[in-house]
């Protein structure tokens, strides 16, 4: 650990350019060593200080050029063997900006899986029933930006930004016939926050004024996700020729999920502001640490096939000889969903993407979707299927530009284009 502390004086004392300036910096750097304690663990790496010390004091010309420090101090644990507890405290401070942006507490503390209805002793098979699972996580944290100079000035709880979020998925896995594989969760969101925002239309001034309200609310959020999957296998044998046999895996999958509109009864997480342009919708929790509930129902189904494509070549050695296994394909797969709760545009675009490795450390992705949907002739989406206006006319278009190149670590993405083809 090191501290510094400078007092500069610059210009004649009794004239106007006469100033002092009293700064401080610490650097402080910590690593536990792993054979200290079985379970706890300790690290810091602290560089704080005030804005002016490393430009009028530096010690090396990397710290006369830094605009950006940072410190982050961390330290995990086990509790009763169940529980891991993570505590992290973060600070940014910028020379350019002036400001100090600090994240003290950032805590997290989850569970082991825990079973509840699973004996101590297990007996096999078990039964549906015990699959059962769960698993509670908690996150605090504590955000407080401000500027250098006035950073401990008429310091007030409001000026902390503050937010709990608890979260606990129960999941159910069930295997039918063992070829089927039935999953279950149901999710629950639960966040807690100390202020919220208000917002309403000066038609004075024409502009929006953003209140913020300090009450204590709890928005929670639920959803539910049950899906069935399975896997089929193929194999074509080629007898006595270099290429020896392909594998061939399909994983065909359905699921079903399940989140109401948190925007109406009982929930009510939105409010409208009326503009000139009409109803606004908006969270009060807009900005909040761990976000908000978001609007609108979802009750949608999806489909998915994935495919995996492996070989098997036969190779002489120094020995004589052995089969190698080769990945063709690593992963192609299709997939697409219809919500029933929409309004307009149920039927999502189909999803093609696809994944394999041509070399060691090259490896190729590709997507695109396929839309079901008619264009317009200024390229606004219409909700009619291209089908019922042009029933040979289909719209394919890569989505989100997805086209990377792996290589030696290095991400490639290729550009975005549109394809407009006639079958």
């Amino acid at each position: 650990m090191q501290a510094n502390f400078a007092h500069n004086k610059f210009g004649e004392k009794g004239f106007s350019n006469y100033e002092v300036y009293n700064d401080f910096f610490i650097r402080w750097y910590h690593k536990q060593d792993p054979k200290a304690h079985p379970t706890n663990r300790f690290s810091a790496n602290v560089q704080l200080g005030s804005s002016n010390y490393t430009k009028f004091n530096p010690s090396s010309a990397n710290d006369y050029l830094s605009n950006t420090f940072t410190s982050s101090i961390a330290y995990s644990t086990q509790l009763f063997n169940l529980f891991n507890l993570n505590i992290n405290a973060r600070h940014t401070q910028s020379n350019t900006t002036h400001r100090v942006d600090v994240s003290l507490p950032d805590l997290s503390l989850s569970s082991n899986t825990i079973y509840p209805f699973r004996p101590k002793k297990l007996t096999k098979p078990l039964k549906w029933y015990q699959n059962l699972n769960l698993r509670y996580q908690l996150q605090a944290k504590n955000n407080l930006s401000r500027p250098d100079s006035t950073f401990f000035n008429n310091l007030s709880f409001k000026d902390f930004n503050i937010g709990f979020q608890h979260n606990l998925p129960i999941s159910l896995n069930i295997n039918f016939f063992k070829y089927l594989q039935w999953s279950n969760q149901f999710n629950t969101n639960w966040r807690w926050y100390f202020k919220s925002i208000d917002k309403n239309w000066n038609p004075i001034d024409s502009n929006m004024v953003i209140d913020t309200l300090y009450k204590f609310r709890m928005p929670l959020d639920i959803s539910y996700t049950t899906s069935l999957s399975t896997r089929l296998y193929g194999f074509y044998s080629f007898g006595k020729f270099p290429l020896r046999v392909i594998r061939h895996v399909i994983t065909p999958s359905i699921s079903y999920t399940w989140r109401p509109d948190f925007s109406v009864k009982p929930w009510n997480y939105y409010n409208v502001c009326h503009t000139p342009n009409g109803e606004e919708w908006y969270s009060p929790f807009e900005g909040a640490i761990f976000g908000y509930p978001p609007r609108g129902k979802s009750s949608a189904i999806s489909f998915a096939i994935a495919n995996n494509i492996e070989a098997k070549i036969r190779q002489r050695t120094d020995t004589g000889e052995m089969l190698k296994k080769i990945v063709l394909i690593e992963n192609l797969s299709l997939s697409t969903s219809y919500n029933f709760a929409a309004d307009s545009f149920q039927l999502s675009p189909l999803i093609i993407s696809a994944r394999t490795k041509l070399f060691k450390n090259f490896e190729l992705r590709y997507a695109l979707g396929l839309d079901p949907y008619h264009y317009d002739t200024t390229g606004r989406r219409i909700d009619k299927f291209q089908f019922d206006i042009d029933k040979n006319f289909l719209i394919l278009k890569i989505k989100n530009g997805i086209s990377v190149v792996i290589y030696f670590c290095n991400i490639l993405i290729l550009k975005e284009e549109n394809f407009y083809i006639r079958a």
